[in-house]
């Protein structure tokens, strides 16, 4: 339009006095309906800035837009299970964006300010307002379904959240009951565990109490017959000769050779050329060869029992032993080893003084008073070296 206005260099309105035409922005032909170039140059310029506003709002909308898109695409890691959903939501968007696009385009192709003889009206004022006002329609209507838009994807992924973070929940929630119910069972079976072993212990003890009848325990280890039988034993190994010689007792076949080694460091023991003997049961203490001097070795155990108790403990293979010994007059020894805490003994300790049995029990009380009580680590003491030479020299 511009370069129509420019290019239009005369008119048919002439000069009476030379007949040749005025310049159009000198005259108010009907060319130009009333206005001077100017005029119509500056409604042009302004139909051309609001055009450009027109541009910017678009691009402050596709700009709205996109940041949508990347709220969106931002919450994808946190709604990794409504990946579909997301796929549907972005997809209606995408087919809002492409009906703007497509009302816009069919705005840039139909604009309102219209063709150039609907631009040349009467009022140019009107039009420009008129254009302002249509402008301002279309970026309000934009925006409120922008806005709307906006909303419902919103509440929609609000509402997805919601349900997703509850549904969670509810799982846990399931989770820790299931591990409560099951603990709760777990202690139950503790519980009759431990009242079943506290119900057999109140019966052993039970069985042990003293009888009211006879006035001794009901159910000990030393009856009448195994008393008779230890003391036949003793009979018949008092018929034996008894050697001037040494002998090394164990209890189990795999400690012998340590027991032997324990020794090994005195020349006198070699000398008196020691048997080594294992007694496992009591039918053994029949075969044993009696020699004058007997070292009795007992191996560490958790109670540190070192001679069985006859009134509580099932069983007295090792005070058995001790005592058939002692009644044939063999002079004694009683060696506890692996005992750590025999490891660092003063030279006034024969034995580790934590070894309570020492004091408690009737032979080993009487064996501690003449000084055949011994407990070692791995190896003997030099005062306990010193009591075993005088031993070993009185043969």
């Amino acid at each position: 339009m511009r370069n129509s206005l420019e290019n239009l260099k005369s008119c048919q309105k002439r000069d009476p006095a030379t007949d040749s035409s005025q310049p159009c922005a000198d005259c108010t032909c009907v060319a130009t309906d009333g206005f001077s170039s100017k005029e119509l140059s500056d409604i042009i310029e302004s139909q051309k800035k609001a055009e450009e506003k027109a541009e910017r709002k678009y691009r402050w909308f596709e700009n709205s837009v996109t940041d949508v898109q990347r709220k969106l695409s931002a919450n994808d890691d946190r709604l990794s299970g409504l990946e579909s959903r997301d796929t549907v939501i972005i997809q209606d968007f995408e087919k809002e964006i492409l009906k703007l696009n497509a009302k816009m385009a069919e705005f840039s192709n139909n604009p309102i300010i219209g063709d150039e003889e609907q631009c040349l009206t009467e009022n140019g004022k009107k039009d420009k307002i008129f254009l302002m006002k249509s402008f301002d329609s279309r970026e309000n209507s934009i925006k409120d379904i922008l806005d709307k838009k906006v909303q419902e994807t919103e509440a929609k992924v609000n509402t997805e959240l919601e349900q997703m973070i509850k549904s969670k929940t509810d799982r846990n929630f399931q989770e820790i009951n299931q591990n409560i119910e099951d603990n709760i069972f777990v202690g139950v079976l503790l519980l009759v565990a431990i009242g079943g072993i506290f119900v057999a212990y109140k019966s052993l003890i039970s069985r042990k109490a003293p009888n009211k009848k006879n006035g001794r325990p009901s159910n000990t280890p030393r009856n009448d017959s195994q008393s008779h039988s230890f003391d036949a034993k003793s009979e018949q190994q008092k018929r034996k000769e008894v050697k001037n010689g040494s002998l090394i007792v164990s209890f189990h076949p795999s400690k012998q050779q340590f027991h032997h080694d324990v020794l090994n460091a005195l020349s006198e023991f070699m000398k008196t050329m020691p048997v080594k003997f294992l007694i496992q049961n009591s039918k053994d203490l029949m075969n044993v060869e009696l020699q004058k001097l007997v070292i009795i070795f007992v191996d560490f155990n958790n109670r540190n029992s070192i001679l069985e108790n006859e009134d509580t403990e099932i069983g007295d293979l090792r005070n058995q032993t001790t005592k058939m010994f002692l009644s044939l007059k063999c002079d004694v020894l009683v060696v506890y080893c692996k005992d750590k805490g025999s490891q660092d003994l003063p030279p006034e300790n024969l034995y580790n003084p934590r070894l309570h049995s020492t004091e408690r029990h009737p032979v080993l009380s009487d064996l501690k008073r003449n000084k055949r009580v011994l407990s070692i680590n791995e190896k003997l003491h030099p005062h306990q070296v010193e009591l075993l030479k005088n031993c070993f020299q009185q043969l």
